[in-house]
C-alpha cells in the first residue's frame, strides 16, 4: 500500500472546526488533533478537486462559505471514524450532504463561493490598476 502525500493547504482550522462538531465527538481517542489536522486537509483536497475546475490554485484567500463546508465534511469524518451512529449522528451526515452538493455546483459553475484565486488576471485588494497619465482641462485659459 502506498503512503499518502498532500502539498495542499487547509482551509479550516481546529477552532472553526469546533464551532461545527459536539464537543463530545471531538474528544473520542480516534478524533484527536491529528484525525481532526487530516481530516481538515482531506476535506479542503476534497473540495479542491471542484474548485480547480474554475478558479486557479492555490486560493490566496476564502470566505466562511468555503470554511463551513470543509467543516462539515470533516466533521462527518471524524464521526465516521469514531463510529456513526444513525440516530444521533444524522444531522453529520445531511451537512455532509448539503456541503457535497455545494461543492458539485461550484464545479459546475452554478455557485460562486466567495474565494480569490492565484490566477494572474485576479486584482487582489491592494493592487492597484495602471493610471493613465494626469490630464487636466479648463474652461477659460490660464495665465501665469
Amino acid at each position: 500500500m502506498g503512503s499518502y502525500s498532500s502539498s495542499g493547504q487547509a482551509y479550516a482550522t481546529r477552532a472553526d472546526l469546533a464551532a461545527s462538531i459536539a464537543a463530545v465527538a471531538l474528544a473520542h481517542p480516534s478524533t484527536g488533533t491529528a484525525a481532526q489536522d487530516a481530516q481538515l486537509l482531506r476535506a479542503s483536497e476534497f473540495a479542491d478537486s471542484y474548485l480547480r475546475s474554475q478558479y486557479t490554485l492555490p486560493l490566496v484567500r476564502w470566505g466562511s462559505d468555503l470554511v463551513n463546508a470543509v467543516c462539515d465534511v470533516a466533521a462527518y469524518r471524524l464521526v465516521c471514524l469514531r463510529g456513526f451512529n444513525p440516530e444521533t449522528d444524522g444531522l453529520y451526515l445531511d451537512n455532509y450532504n448539503m456541503a457535497s452538493k455545494w461543492l458539485r455546483d461550484i464545479g459546475s459553475g452554478t455557485v460562486t463561493p466567495d474565494v480569490i484565486d492565484s490566477s494572474p488576471t485576479t486584482v487582489n485588494p491592494g493592487d492597484h490598476a495602471a493610471a493613465a497619465s494626469p490630464s487636466a482641462a479648463s474652461p477659460a485659459p490660464f495665465n501665469a
